[in-house]
């Protein structure tokens, strides 16, 4: 007898407890994953010095700051040259990130006396770009590293940066070089706002040590001289010595001495005064830092 032949498409009747066969050109989506954890991208400790710079330009936020707390172990356990981490450090003064600010605040605080003098110039740079720069929280923590800077290298800063700074805290203020200074509570208050009056207080105490620094008398170092002229014809121990002649600098921005920054601060008396005194009038801590400057500016 003729086996039956077999129909497309009829549906194949299935026993009782089996399940139905799968077709042999059937794909197995059948698989198992496995994650790995990475949590905030740690950085390894026996990573080099170049691998910490590089990570200071990371997207992370957790890595830039990871990368500058390791270069502050390395500076402090076995210090190599400042320079190419100054290089990477100056730009994260104006980071995006308050925790990433912080940590190179840190970072300064932790470094010997002196140990910025050299690089005091690319540091001050980035310190008046944070002065003036469109992120309120930026403006408000950029006098906090040039505090540390008047503490760390007092006479680079009085003779490098002291009348470029100066004229950087009247914005910072809300002080107008021109005109009227009432607009300086207003500002600050508009772009800190409950915090106006602790930022005000922070720039204004960093404003005083400022000229407190450039208004000083000159250290006095003893040292043997066989006739009161001699050092006029020693090797001159400043760089530019002869800037306040107009040898290859602007005479405006020279304040090698006391005498030069002193003709700076005179420049703007008239409208730093007007703001001291809308300050003073305001009454508390705030005041009476304004009255100390007010009384040293004079």
């Amino acid at each position: 007898m003729a086996r039956a032949k077999k129909k497309d498409f009829d549906k194949q009747k299935l026993k009782v407890g089996k399940s139905k066969q799968p077709a042999s050109n059937a794909t197995s989506t059948a698989f198992t994953a496995r994650a790995i954890s990475l949590p905030n991208q740690a950085i390894g400790k026996k990573a080099s010095l170049q691998t910490y710079l590089n990570l200071t330009k990371h997207h992370s936020v957790q890595a830039r700051k990871e990368a500058v707390a390791q270069l502050q172990d390395i500076a402090l356990s076995s210090p190599p040259s400042l320079a190419s981490i100054c290089h990477a450090l100056g730009p994260l003064i104006l980071d995006t990130e308050k925790d990433v600010r912080q940590q190179v605040l840190k970072f300064m605080k932790a470094m010997p006396e002196s140990a910025f003098a050299a690089h005091s110039s690319l540091l001050l740079l980035y310190i008046q770009s944070a002065m003036t720069h469109i992120t309120p929280s930026i403006r408000g923590e950029s006098t906090s590293f040039l505090d540390v800077l008047c503490v760390n290298c007092p006479q680079e800063v009085a003779r490098l940066g002291f009348a470029k700074t100066l004229s950087l805290f009247f914005p910072l203020l809300g002080w107008p070089l021109e005109g009227n200074a009432q607009a300086s509570a207003v500002s600050t208050a508009l772009a800190f706002g409950k915090m106006a009056d602790k930022v005000k207080l922070t720039h204004l105490q960093s404003l005083y040590k400022l000229l407190e620094l450039g208004l000083a008398d000159p250290p006095v170092v003893e040292e043997p001289l066989f006739h009161p002229e001699t050092a006029k014809f020693m090797i001159p121990k400043v760089s530019e010595p002869f800037a306040r002649l107009g040898f290859g600098t602007t005479p405006e921005n020279v304040t090698e001495d006391r005498d030069a920054r002193e003709i700076v601060v005179h420049g703007v008396k008239e409208p730093l005064m007007n703001g001291l005194t809308v300050v003073t009038k305001e009454g508390g801590e705030i005041g009476r830092v304004a009255a100390r400057i007010t009384a040293l500016a004079k």
